[in-house]
């Protein structure tokens, strides 16, 4: 990894705390439209993008880009530690 930084990506999708917040108790659609603001465009630091609300689209683009899986949760669900039906 050392040899190749310029290479690598961090993909952003949920932010737990900011600035001494927290932000647990926040739903997941207004902890990532804060995210969103904070991440300048064109860095190695990337906003993740919410794909399409149906499954089967989802699946579609998961199938073409060659993915293994997908990890999913609810709009406006709070953020709890570990599994869940959200």
């Amino acid at each position: 990894m050392t040899s190749r930084q310029h290479d690598l990506y961090f993909a952003a999708f949920d932010l737990l705390h900011v600035n001494g917040h927290d932000l647990r108790d926040v739903p997941l659609e207004d902890r990532r439209e804060i995210l969103a603001e904070m991440i300048p465009e064109g860095q190695h630091i990337q906003f993740s993008q919410a794909l399409p609300d149906d499954a089967p689209s989802i699946f579609h683009l998961v199938e073409q880009a060659g993915m293994k899986g997908v990890v999913s949760k609810r709009k406006d669900s709070k953020y709890r530690s570990g599994p869940s039906t959200n």
